[in-house]
């Protein structure tokens, strides 16, 4: 036996503490982690330590099972046994079990545990000065649980405490909302220490995590994650400690170990839960995202469309690359039902639309804006088309054709049609409807092939994959899973219409021909703008909109 000396994980979490305190603001702590790096160690220390120092102090600790309640039960038994104790520090206790640790008047301090999942009114009635809450992403009924628990600890208290700890449970639920939204708040008031605070703890930042490397090792090529551990510090004796636990403990699943074992807070959130697409696809995705810039396209007197650049604030285009002369394009739209669903989403649905460059395979701009009707959608729709070069053009059609049927009415030719199976094809029909439609046989074929074009290539990295760069389509791919039902959707509380615009147009790619009807089109203007276009190096096509200097329109 010998005293708990904290590791550097600990320290920090004493540091904010301690800072937290000495601002006069009652500690309050969130944190996503690595597992095993003694956060729980050091929370059960501290109640213990303090409900054993202070009169009247309680301390409560609750696990999201038995065996995680049991678990921090007995660390707190084991600090009080006799034998661990200093003789002059030891206190008589009126109670001494699995559910508590209550000591003997007049000092009156208690240590209580309690499962999070074993009733709703956990902690109720009682007064909590000290909360920890172990796991808590994997609280089931955490909603539940929060009304009896955070009632019960006083804010009035400068010593009162929550440190709330746990590994990553997929990118919803509580704890992620949490992190989230005080990670905005930090975002905004950088040097406030009010409210909760966040801390991640890297598995790079915990030093048993490494093994030394044999003289002999190949090392082969580094992929995307490994480089990017590399830019955040790893050591080759790191890598390899990864590397073999990957091999050895999760069978070369390297979303499973990323679960446990996170090296940035974002990695945890993707890797955690029923993911459809892989984190390393998500985490590719998120490094290339930027804002694109803001246009509204409108036609001139010549029959062309015009782009307007200006601070849009809502129903605009986000380009990031305009169209060019000679470059192919397709546009994919999922049209919008509008209405709340039953699965707790705080938003309607929206139309959304996403623009594929075939030569660079690329996102080139998406549809930003909910509040149009189906035929103004397709007035946009038709604007961007014919402004891209008259791209192939697919409005998903499932809750209704009016998007479709205004491009059809403006005489539109490079509409997508889909082919039918040999067995519902009736005499001389080769063709079914104009129109996208997702149903049973589409939408895994469409959800497969996205994956396909997506997932990084056997050598690890990217290469010839797509490029998107929009936050809102990165966001709906992190929270796209398989429900038990084997079906693969969005999360509850969560869209996937940007999603779906991108797999159709995904699709379209596949199987529409690169000539289109009017392949000497000349893009329209872009007003106040002028297009540069130049390679960096590795040969990624960077074409950017630069200021041009001048009020003139021009191309």
């Amino acid at each position: 036996m010998v005293p708990l000396l904290v590791n550097q994980e600990q320290a920090d979490v004493l540091y904010w503490i301690g800072m937290q305190l000495a601002s006069g603001v009652p500690p309050r702590i969130q944190i996503l982690k690595a597992r095993r790096m003694g956060i729980s160690t050091l929370a059960i220390g501290l109640a213990t330590f303090l409900t054993r120092n202070k009169p009247n102090y309680s301390a409560f600790a609750c696990a999201h099972d038995a065996k995680g309640t049991d678990t921090l039960s007995a660390m707190a038994r084991r600090f009080l046994l006799p034998q661990n104790m200093p003789n002059a520090a030891s206190l008589p206790l009126d109670i001494d079990s699995r559910e508590a640790l209550v000591y003997s008047a007049p000092h009156s301090s208690s240590v209580k545990f309690q499962t999070a999942g074993s009733e709703s009114g956990i902690g109720r009635s009682q007064e909590i000065t000290f909360l920890h809450v172990s796991e808590k992403a994997f609280i089931s009924n955490w909603s539940e649980v929060a009304k009896a628990l955070m009632a019960c600890v006083p804010d009035n208290n400068p010593l009162s405490m929550v440190i709330e700890e746990s590994t990553a449970n997929g990118q919803s639920g509580p704890f992620y909302e949490d992190w989230k939204k005080w990670v905005e708040y930090r975002k905004k008031y950088p040097y406030s220490l009010d409210g909760k605070l966040c801390l991640f703890f890297s598995w790079l930042e915990f030093p048993a995590y490494k093994r030394s490397v044999p003289e002999d090792y190949d090392w082969g090529k580094y992929d995307e994650v490994e480089q990017k551990l590399v830019k955040l510090g790893a050591t080759p004796e790191q890598l390899y400690w990864r590397r073999c636990v990957i091999a050895e403990k999760y069978n070369g699943d390297e979303d499973s170990f990323a679960q446990e074992f996170p090296a940035w807070p974002e990695q945890a959130f993707i890797a955690s839960g029923s993911q459809v697409f892989p984190y390393s696809t998500i985490d590719y995705h998120r490094n290339l995202e930027k804002p694109g810039e803001r246009f509204i396209l409108e036609w001139d007197h010549d029959g062309k469309v015009r782009a307007v650049p200006g601070n849009w604030d809502d129903n605009y285009w986000e380009v990031w690359y305009p169209p060019e002369k000679g470059r192919a394009y397709c546009i994919g739209a999922d049209t919008a039902t509008g209405k709340y669903e039953e699965t707790g989403k705080r938003e309607p649905d929206a139309h959304a639309a996403f623009v594929l460059d075939r030569q660079d395979f690329c996102q080139a701009a998406r549809w930003n804006g909910a509040h149009i009707d189906e035929m103004e959608l397709g007035r946009e729709l038709h604007k961007c088309a014919v402004w891209y070069n008259s791209a192939w053009v697919a409005p998903e059609i499932n809750f209704g054709r009016a998007a479709m049927l205004v491009l059809k009415e403006a005489g539109y030719n490079n509409i997508y049609r889909q082919k039918m199976l040999p067995e519902s094809t009736r005499e001389g029909q080769e063709q079914g409807e104009y129109g996208w439609v997702t149903d049973q046989r589409t939408r895994p074929l469409m959800i497969s092939y996205y994956l396909d074009r997506t997932c990084r290539n056997a050598d690890g990295r990217f290469d010839g994959k797509l490029k998107v760069f929009s936050k809102l389509l990165v966001d709906q791919e992190s929270t796209f899973v398989k429900k038990k039902s084997g079906k693969a959707e969005h999360q509850d509380g969560e869209h996937d219409d940007e999603l779906f615009g991108a797999m159709i147009a995904v699709w379209m790619d596949r199987v529409c021909p690169m000539t289109l009807n009017r392949s000497d089109y000349t893009p329209g203007p872009i007003v106040g703008k002028r297009i540069y276009g130049y390679t960096m190096m590795g040969g990624v096509d960077d074409r950017r909109l630069q200021d041009s200097g001048d009020d003139d329109e021009t191309t």
